[in-house]
């Protein structure tokens, strides 16, 4: 029996390793997108992120969808393991929260695949033919970061994978505090490995808007804010993966 437990142990703290050293980017988001294949490109996508005290983020995308063909729908892919790489920080892997999955314009379904949830949207038993709108909405909670030097917001507001064109793109960011007004984020653009980017300014030192017309496909836009350290004031560790391997390990040790 001791022998079976230690086995098991073993086997789900090397799972568990496994999982949390995928290598992945540093995208939270990835916004996937079958849009080519389904044949429609976006009009208009309006995001709307709210950053909370607990380090999450709420997620509202509005969107036109112009479909040149018939189709049932599309599909967001959003990875719940996450590499991000901050200043500061001596591990990099974040086990990331979703809730709160809901879409308004057609029937969806949520699942997961891959290390990713996806959000399915449209009705299988219904094609649909030119403009279409929606709206989908999540949180995803990211948690205590590594990083004893700063806090960050660090999120794709659109992630470098859609293969569809957007024609018009807008988005606001909102913090949980004020910071000093003029404060810059930088917002990287273009396809995935880009470093190109532009400052983004604040003008009330609570939110960063932006506006950008004819997003091509596999082009993303990522928004990164360096913050004072404790800027997070509700943030709870979210090392559960590591924290479960040691455990595991110990406690298999502890069996031979």
């Amino acid at each position: 029996m001791k022998r079976f437990i230690r086995l098991l142990c073993i086997f789900i703290a090397l799972l568990l390793a496994m999982v949390s050293c995928s290598p992945l980017d540093f995208v939270v988001d990835d916004g996937q997108s079958n849009g080519t294949d389904a044949g429609y490109y976006y009009e208009n996508l309006d995001i709307d992120v709210v950053v909370k005290d607990d380090h999450s983020y709420h997620v509202t995308w509005n969107c036109d969808i112009f479909y040149r063909e018939e189709s049932h729908g599309f599909y967001i892919f959003t990875p719940y393991i996450a590499e991000v790489a901050l200043k500061g920080a001596n591990y990099n892997h974040y086990q990331l929260k979703y809730a709160g999955f809901a879409v308004t314009g057609a029937p969806y379904e949520v699942y997961t695949e891959n290390l990713n949830y996806v959000i399915k949207v449209g009705d299988p038993n219904k094609l649909v033919k030119g403009m279409q709108s929606y709206t989908l909405s999540y949180t995803c909670k990211v948690g205590k970061d590594f990083s004893e030097a700063a806090d960050f917001v660090y999120w794709n507001i659109i992630g470098p994978f859609m293969n569809t064109l957007i024609k018009n793109v807008s988005f606001t960011v909102t913090l949980p505090h004020a910071v000093d007004v003029g404060t810059q984020a930088k917002l990287y653009k273009g396809q995935f490995g880009s470093d190109f980017s532009v400052t983004l300014p604040t003008e009330d030192g609570v939110t960063f808007s932006y506006t950008t017309t004819s997003l091509g496909s596999y082009n993303g836009l990522t928004m990164y804010l360096e913050l004072q350290n404790g800027y997070y004031t509700d943030v709870k560790d979210n090392a559960w993966i590591m924290i479960t391997v040691f455990i595991l390990t110990g406690i298999a040790s502890v069996l031979l």
